[in-house]
């Protein structure tokens, strides 16, 4: 899986210690639907001001994980 280049031009793995795998489809992050790259990279970066956890929703074979 590719890093995440964040708003500060740091790179990022945010599906490091999340569970994610390569080939997962995020679709959702503290419950706003992801529909494009641009808005996942939006909602990582907003995440990250967060002080508390972040909740993602992934397809993993077309099953809801």
């Amino acid at each position: 899986m590719s890093e995440i280049e964040g708003e500060d031009n740091k790179k990022y793995r945010p599906y490091e210690n999340s569970g994610i795998k390569e080939g997962d489809m995020i679709t959702k992050i503290n419950n706003i639907e992801i529909n494009s790259t641009e808005q996942l990279m939006k909602s990582v970066n907003r995440s990250q001001r967060k002080t508390s956890q972040n909740t993602i929703q992934a397809r993993r074979t077309h099953k809801r994980m």
